[in-house]
């Protein structure tokens, strides 16, 4: 009965109560100013106990949160390590590779993540976001149109899997969606953008000047904008709208080397 009693997750308990107490007494003893508690009994606990996998938990999302991305991706390395049959640290586990910069670690617990919980859009949308960064556009639409069926008001949604479908070689898909976000959030400048850079790559140049011209209406400090309507007036000869374009664009990037050389280029000699 007694050892039933101790059973693994009472003695985390025991470490965390013990160890918390501990630190306390300790702390009135010196005088010291306590730090946050829970942070501090956490970390005692895992010292006491490496494989205390919750308290690595824990402990990484603080990290997280203070932007100290490379020690919160250890704290959840040393919790998957202490139970690597929980599906649930496998989103954490992908978004703290990712943001440490580790891709490809990312996009297997990211994989994990998605196989544990398939009708989890965040974890869908992550997904294809790391696909996408790898150069996976085929894969990525899959995630991104699970992530969509699952939350269809989600127009950011619609926006990355445009992206995808236009990565992939999918112009006329990359299109029609697009186009629904557009419908949808007509005073969205990116989405306006989106669509005319979709359709100046099918060579659809009325279409996508006049997008691209709308999107500099919806958001005047646009640079990506004003690149794209300057080299495409470049390239059709329309040499006073690109210079037009050119300097708007290095006005707003003084140090974009790209912008200077257009404009260089476009005055002449």
């Amino acid at each position: 009965m007694i050892k039933r009693l101790f059973s693994y997750a009472n003695y985390q308990l025991v470490l965390f109560v013990g160890g918390g107490f501990s630190l306390a007494v300790l702390l009135s003893l010196t005088g010291a100013k306590p730090p946050p508690v829970a942070t501090d009994v956490f970390e005692l606990a895992t010292r006491l106990d490496p494989a205390y996998a919750q308290g690595h938990r824990v402990l990484a999302s603080e990290l997280a949160r203070a932007g100290r991305n490379i020690e919160a991706l250890d704290r959840l390395r040393a919790a998957r390590a202490a139970d690597p049959r929980d599906g649930t640290l496998c989103l954490p586990l992908g978004d703290a590779a990712r943001r440490a910069g580790s891709t490809r670690e990312a996009r297997e617990a990211l994989a994990c993540a998605v196989s544990y919980a398939p009708r989890s859009a965040e974890a869908q949308e992550a997904y294809g976001a790391v696909l996408l960064e790898l150069g996976e556009a085929k894969l990525a639409v899959g995630a991104m149109e699970a992530a969509l069926v699952l939350e269809p008001g989600r127009n950011e949604l619609r926006q990355d899997l445009g992206t995808a479908l236009a990565r992939s070689g999918d112009l006329p898909g990359a299109t029609r969606v697009f186009s629904e976000a557009v419908r949808r959030a007509p005073d969205d400048a990116g989405a306006v953008f989106n669509l005319g850079l979709v359709l100046r790559k099918q060579g659809r140049l009325e279409e996508a000047v006049s997008f691209l011209q709308r999107a500099l209406a919806l958001d005047p400090r646009m640079s990506r904008a004003h690149y794209q309507l300057a080299t495409l007036h470049a390239e059709r000869g329309a040499r006073e709208e690109a210079l037009l374009h050119a300097r708007a664009l290095l006005k707003l990037e003084p140090t974009n080397a790209d912008a200077a050389k257009l404009v260089k280029d476009l005055e002449g000699p």
